[in-house]
């Protein structure tokens, strides 16, 4: 689209007092009441040519901020319609931005199919302020995004399932007597711990992580696996259970993931411009009116985990050393605290915009802290990518969840392609899956061997 820009008076249409449009924010401690107005006026420029004006408040932008005592500006437009009212000297902040009959004013917007879409209006050096962040803002949000490359730390465990297999047939091939040094049990051993730390260095996104409470049970059954694996003794019938073993991980690996991989395909999918009711795939960064401050970040949604002990009631009976030894064994309590998790955000296109309300939406992100405990979140400026149908709310576009599983919503650091992530984890899946396989493969070979051999 192409972007104008219009200087001249505002006049008002009609009979009426009072501003013609904008709005005013009024903030008491920490408690902020708004009222705005929508407004269609006259702008005359300095030849006398008048052009109509309907522009939406929130295109007004807004003057610095000013604190008094309310008595002071509780006559000011708009004060009188915010429903709160403190008492006449309490110090309070306001912020307006209002066009009136008269006022001298510039105006951009966007010219495109006969229509212009007003974006911003006020003096000339506020505007002359926003075009510039508006450019800055537009090259980066057309600027493309990074694709990573292979992860190192996946190739060794992969080299480590290969060389293990082809020493474990090379063993097979040239017979026992000869080409002894690898045992079969712990070929088919080492194999599966490489695939397990090939499994661990993929990290499929945990979509309903923010819900849950840390829990040490897979780590736990990862180990008693492991040394089950390992367990069974030399000959045919130890590799045939160590095979079976493998099997049950492996079918258990999938049907565990095929949520995930399922939310997966649907967010690698092809992106397209949003229309409404038609579902889609949108990729861009995040912005957010209202964004929320976790430690020196400020955060669009998230949920943030924190570690809590029982307080320990002191008992100056008690021996320092026993209460440090009780304190030492109380249980730890998990709270989850969500910071603007159902709060609006914006989700930013190359060349558009759409709202995003996340209740209900399923999410995940690689942004991560683990000062307390740990947290997942989505700051502002992550690049993400949403699978979802946006909908008509007044004259914006938004997504919203309608049903489980109908807004998903994946972020990676800014900058980074989200899809391109996605699809390496995907790929990474499937080879741990064919690593996965040919262990498997190996336990049978090396158990039908056995079993012809003792025959």
């Amino acid at each position: 689209m192409e972007l104008v820009r219009l200087r001249g008076t505002a006049r008002r249409i009609g009979e009426g007092t009072g501003p013609l449009v904008g709005y005013c924010e009024l903030a008491v401690r920490q408690k902020r009441q708004r009222h705005a107005m929508e407004g269609k006026f006259e702008l005359v420029d300095a030849e006398g040519n008048k052009t109509v004006v309907e522009l939406p408040a929130a295109s007004v932008l807004v003057d610095d901020e000013r604190r008094a005592i309310y008595s002071k500006i509780a006559g000011e437009p708009g004060v009188s319609a915010i429903a709160m009212r403190p008492e006449p000297n309490i110090e309070v902040s306001l912020r307006t931005a209002w066009v009136t009959d008269g006022s001298s004013i510039d105006i951009v917007g966007e010219r495109g199919d006969g229509t212009v879409k007003w974006m911003a209006a006020g003096t000339q050096q506020a505007v002359d302020t926003w075009e510039t962040a508006h450019a800055k803002e537009q090259q980066r949000r057309q600027a493309p995004l990074k694709r990573g490359a292979l992860p190192w730390n996946v190739i060794i465990p992969l080299a480590l399932v290969l060389v293990t297999i082809v020493l474990a047939e090379a063993s097979i091939t040239l017979g026992t007597s000869a080409f002894t040094f690898i045992a079969p049990t712990i070929a088919i051993t080492t194999a599966a711990v490489a695939v397990g730390l090939l499994w661990d260095q993929i990290q499929l996104p945990k979509f309903d992580e923010r819900e849950k409470k840390p829990t040490r049970l897979l780590a736990a059954g990862a180990v008693v696996m492991g040394i089950a694996v390992n367990l069974p003794p030399e000959g045919p019938m130890g590799t045939t259970i160590q095979g079976a073993l493998i099997l049950a991980v492996g079918v258990f690996g999938l049907v565990r993931s095929r949520r995930q991989i399922r939310l997966l395909g649907r967010l690698i999918q092809p992106t397209s411009e949003p229309q409404e009711g038609k579902p889609g795939v949108f990729v861009g960064r995040v912005g957010d009116e209202t964004p929320e401050k976790f430690f020196s970040q400020m955060i669009a949604i998230g949920a943030i985990h924190t570690l809590r002990k029982k307080k320990l009631e002191s008992d100056k009976s008690l021996d320092q050393n026993v209460e440090k030894s009780i304190e030492r064994n109380l249980d730890n309590k998990v709270a989850t605290e969500r910071r603007g998790f159902d709060s609006m955000f914006q989700l930013h296109l190359a060349n558009s915009s759409l709202d995003v309300d996340p209740k209900g939406a399923t999410w995940s992100s690689e942004h991560r802290n683990k000062r307390e405990t740990w947290s997942v979140f989505l700051p502002i400026d992550a690049a993400v990518v949403i699978a979802g149908t946006p909908q008509r709310e007044g004259k914006k576009l938004q997504l919203k969840a309608t049903a489980p599983d109908s807004l998903v919503i994946y972020g990676v650091q800014g900058g980074d392609d989200p899809q391109d992530s996605l699809r390496r984890k995907l790929v990474l899946h499937k080879l741990t899956y064919g690593a996965l396989s040919m262990v498997i493969a190996l336990a049978v070979a090396l158990a039908i061997h056995g079993y012809i051999a003792a025959s």
